[in-house]
């Protein structure tokens, strides 16, 4: 038996923010703790790798989770925090290449194409977390009627 129609919306509306937020947030955590902080460590290639790895762990778990659970709407809206994510790591890391010259002297550990490669990175790892339960997933299968 179907749900109510407006029902169905909320849910998938709410799926989509919920996963969108929780999928973004991992990055902003890890990275936006103290500007002064973070900024020797992400202007290494060691700080940069462990704060990737650590958000991507993360920002993949909610990913995978709100996938599975919200189907079709729970994909797009970690696909759009991943894609919010990416952003956000572009900017990010442009930043620490700037202001680590700025205040240093010296240029970052990573050559400064990181500042593609990293959310190109985030994004293909956004994709495959996204559709990849739905392959599985028992919402999507047609039945016959």
């Amino acid at each position: 038996m179907a749900k109510d129609p407006d029902s169905e919306y909320l849910s998938g509306c709410l799926f989509v923010a919920t996963a969108a937020i929780l999928t973004l947030l991992p990055p902003i955590f890890f990275v936006s703790t103290d500007v002064d902080d973070v900024l020797p460590v992400i202007g290494t290639n060691a700080g940069l790798q462990r704060l990737f790895t650590w958000s991507a762990g993360y920002s993949a778990l909610f990913g995978l989770i709100f996938s599975r659970l919200g189907g079709l709407a729970g994909a797009f809206g970690t696909l759009g925090g991943y894609l919010c994510g990416a952003a956000y790591w572009f900017l990010t890391i442009q930043q620490t290449l700037v202001k680590t010259l700025a205040k240093e002297g010296h240029p970052t550990e990573y050559p400064d194409s990181t500042v593609w490669l990293v959310p190109l990175a985030w994004l293909g790892i956004g994709i495959v977390v996204s559709f990849l339960p739905m392959l599985k997933n028992p919402r999507l299968k047609h039945k016959e009627s």
